[in-house]
C-alpha cells in the first residue's frame, strides 16, 4: 500500500477528559512528512 497513513489513540486532558481518536489517511499524494505534520497539526488544534 502507498498513500496511507493512520493514527489512533486516547489524549488524556485530565483525569476526569478523556477523547479517543482514529484518523485515516488514504491516497495522499503529498509526502508523508507532509501528511504527517497535517495530521499532527490537525491533533494539535482540536485537541488544545
Amino acid at each position: 500500500m502507498s498513500g496511507v497513513r493512520c493514527y489512533a489513540g486516547i489524549i488524556e486532558k485530565s483525569p476526569k477528559e478523556k477523547y479517543s481518536f482514529c484518523i485515516m489517511v488514504n491516497n495522499f499524494t503529498v509526502s508523508h512528512a507532509e501528511a504527517r505534520k497535517a495530521i499532527e497539526s490537525y491533533l494539535t488544534t482540536l485537541f488544545e
